[in-house]
């Protein structure tokens, strides 16, 4: 995600841990310069990190999100155990204390999180959606929203069912916001 003169990308990363993913972040200026030195650490490795999203903040930083996983033995993973977001500044340091929101926590994992979509709202908000399923046939579609300064304004279920795949969204001109399903089955 980028500002026009600036871009700031996340990533997965074993630099410290062979074994396990880290999520790290860095801001590129036009001339390819690495503005944040070797990258910003957004979740350690410990913690298990998958599918991090990003998207500007509309001030030269960013929101990251994600949602961490549990291990079940050495070779298998299982599910997500909980859903994060966090903001940089435009520096690289983190904008909120603590420096992540837990925005979602389970008691035990969930089978698949997935369709992670974060959108930046008018205000400079953070809009956060993602589904979790109870089992391989049956989930919720989630959204959150929060503040720049880290308020969480709602979380609300939008959609209980079977199938949530190819969800797409969007945020209108007027602060609206959209979530479009489809390939869901009822039966």
């Amino acid at each position: 995600t980028g500002n026009g003169d600036t871009f700031v990308l996340a990533w997965l990363d074993r630099r410290n841990n062979a074994d396990a993913d880290e999520i790290y972040c860095q801001k590129i200026d036009l001339d390819g310069t690495l503005l944040w030195g070797d990258g910003i650490e957004i979740a350690p490795s410990d913690t298990l990190p998958s599918a991090p999203a990003i998207i500007g903040d509309g001030s030269g930083g960013a929101y990251v999100a994600w949602y961490e996983v549990m291990q079940i033995d050495s070779t298998r993973l299982y599910g997500g155990t909980g859903v994060y977001l966090q903001r940089l500044k435009n520096d690289g340091s983190s904008a909120w204390s603590p420096e992540r929101t837990n925005l979602m926590t389970y008691s035990e994992a969930k089978p698949k999180i997935g369709h992670f979509y974060l959108n930046r709202g008018l205000q400079s908000d953070a809009w956060i959606t993602w589904s979790e399923a109870e089992t391989n046939d049956y989930g919720i579609l989630f959204c959150s929203r929060l503040d720049s300064s880290n308020n969480e304004l709602f979380k609300t279920p939008v959609s209980q069912g079977p199938r949530h795949e190819a969800v797409h969204v969007a945020l209108s001109k007027s602060g609206l916001f959209y979530v479009l399903i489809s390939g869901r089955d009822e039966y």
